[in-house]
C-alpha cells in the first residue's frame, strides 16, 4: 500500500500540478488536516462533474456552467492552501530534488519560481479538462481512505514493522520476512509490505532446492508459503508473529549463504 502522504501528493498533483521540489510543502488544507471527510467530498465533487460534463469536452473552463466552474473551484480549494496557483510565486521552502543530490547543492537551495503549468487562457489545465483527472481523484481517495481504515485497524501491530522472523518447516520448506508496512485490506485482510524468503526444498512447493527473495507489496500474511499459522483477526496475528523467532539481518544472510553452500557441496 501507498503512504497517506504520498496519496496526498498524488491528489495535490492530479488537481493543481503540485510540485514539492519547486513551491513550498502544503500542510494547511482541508485533504491534509481533515483527510478522510476531504475524501468523501471530492469523490462527491468529481462524480458531479462526471454527470454534467460527461460530453462536453470544451476544454476551456469559461464554457462550463456556473455550478461546474463552482465545483472546480471547490475541488481546489480543498487540496490547496489558498496560495496564488495562477502567477508564478517564488517558493523558499522547497525540497532537494535529484539534481540537487547530483550538483552536490548543499541544503540553502535556491528559491524557485513557479505557477502550475497555467495554460494559454490564464487556467490550470484540471479547470479546462477535469475530466481528464476525476476518475483518477476518485480511486485515489478510496485508496487512501483505506489507508486511513488499515493504519488505525493495525495500531497495535506497528510494534512489529521493521522485524525479521523466520518460521522453520525443515524438510517442508522455511520461510522468512521482514515486515516493513503492516496493512489491513478492504476485504479485511491483515497483509504487509516488505521482503519474502522463502528456503525451498524437493518436499515443497517449488519442487527444488535453494532461496527465492522477493520484494511484496500488500503480501498476505495467511499466502506465506511454509508458514502454517492462523490469521483472521488481530489476536490470531499477534499469536502467529510471536510464534515466529525473529532474525537480525546478519542471521538471515547467514541462514542464506548456509543454505546455499550446503546446497552445492551437495551436489558436487
Amino acid at each position: 500500500m501507498k503512504t497517506k502522504e504520498e496519496l496526498i501528493n498524488d491528489l495535490q498533483f492530479y488537481i493543481i500540478n503540485f510540485n514539492e521540489y519547486w513551491e513550498d510543502p502544503i500542510t494547511e488544507s482541508d485533504l491534509v488536516k481533515n483527510t478522510k471527510e476531504t475524501c468523501e467530498e471530492l469523490i462527491s465533487c468529481c462524480s458531479l462533474l462526471n454527470t454534467k460534463i460527461k460530453k462536453q469536452w470544451n476544454k476551456n473552463y469559461i464554457d462550463y456552467p456556473k455550478l461546474v466552474q463552482d465545483t472546480i473551484q471547490n475541488i481546489i480549494s480543498l487540496v490547496s492552501d489558498g496560495r496564488d496557483l495562477w502567477h508564478k510565486i517564488e517558493y523558499k521552502n522547497i525540497s532537494r530534488s535529484f539534481f540537487d543530490e547530483v550538483n552536490g547543492t548543499n541544503s540553502n537551495i535556491k528559491p524557485r519560481e513557479y505557477d502550475h503549468y497555467v495554460e494559454e487562457n490564464g487556467h490550470l489545465h484540471f479547470e479546462n479538462e477535469p475530466l481528464v483527472r476525476t476518475n483518477d481523484i476518485i480511486s485515489t481517495c478510496k485508496e487512501l481512505i483505506e489507508v486511513l481504515e488499515s493504519t488505525e485497524s493495525t495500531k497495535n501491530l506497528n510494534k512489529y514493522e521493521g522485524k525479521i522472523l523466520y518460521w522453520e518447516n525443515y524438510e517442508s520448506g522455511s520461510a522468512a520476512i521482514r515486515i516493513d508496512k503492516l496493512n489491513k485490506n478492504k476485504k479485511g485482510k491483515f497483509t504487509f509490505d516488505g521482503l519474502l524468503v522463502t528456503f525451498e526444498t524437493v518436499n515443497g512447493k517449488t519442487d527444488s532446492d535453494g532461496v527465492l527473495i522477493s520484494e511484496v507489496e500488500d503480501f498476505p500474511f495467511d499466502e506465506i508459503p511454509y508458514c502454517y499459522q492462523e490469521w483472521e483477526d488481530e489476536d490470531e496475528v499477534i499469536e502467529s508473529l510471536e510464534n515466529a523467532e525473529e532474525y537480525t539481518w546478519e542471521d538471515l544472510e547467514e541462514a542464506i549463504t548456509g543454505t546455499m553452500t550446503n546446497l552445492l557441496e551437495s551436489y558436487q
